[in-house]
């Protein structure tokens, strides 16, 4: 979820509008509970070239103004591909991110 989830808040940054995975690091902070309602938030912090950084956490959906309760955080590198340019990018996907 935090792979495909951080990936998809970058691809806009990069050049062909799509990236793989080049490095990805998770912090697991604590279980998460069963029929639980989850929310991604994700945030592109830099952008080099055809090389894209990402950090983001997975927090239990909460009432606005509540403290979020954060059950793993992420960061992560992904890499826009030169074959990308001829190729074109993948746009459609199940995930629909209203805002990075």
């Amino acid at each position: 979820m935090l792979d495909e989830g951080l990936a998809r808040c970058c691809f806009g940054a990069l050049p062909h509008k799509i990236g793989v995975t080049a490095n990805l690091n998770i912090d697991y902070r604590k279980p998460m509970p069963a029929d639980s309602f989850l929310v991604l938030r994700a945030t592109t912090t830099k952008v080099d070239g055809r090389k894209a950084w990402v950090k983001g956490h997975i927090e239990l959906l909460q009432g606005e103004g509540a403290k979020p309760i954060i059950f793993a955080e992420a960061t992560a590198m992904f890499v826009s591909p030169k074959h990308a340019a001829v190729g074109g990018a993948m746009t459609d996907g199940i995930l629909d991110l209203v805002a990075c």
